[in-house]
């Protein structure tokens, strides 16, 4: 059942710290996009402004749809 995979696997480069990171640090922004809590969509708007989160975006080509966060972490490794 798993030999599938662990070939998969072997020929895919594992992220680093970092890109994990980042990856993650996405993953909650777009949870924070889909929200339907006004009060944490407002604090998101806000971060959307901050540095932090503009250089994230500039690194990883993140797209800002109606629907949400459009990003690949993995092309970029």
């Amino acid at each position: 059942m798993w030999e599938s995979v662990k070939c998969v696997q072997l020929y895919c480069e594992p992220l680093d710290l970092i890109h994990i990171v980042h990856k993650r640090n996405l993953d909650f922004f777009d949870g924070l996009f889909h929200t339907s809590n006004c009060v944490i969509r407002e604090c998101f708007g806000l971060l959307r402004r901050s540095r932090r989160f503009k250089n994230l975006c500039n690194e990883y080509d993140v797209a800002i749809c109606s629907e949400s966060l459009c990003y690949n972490v993995f092309d970029m490794v």
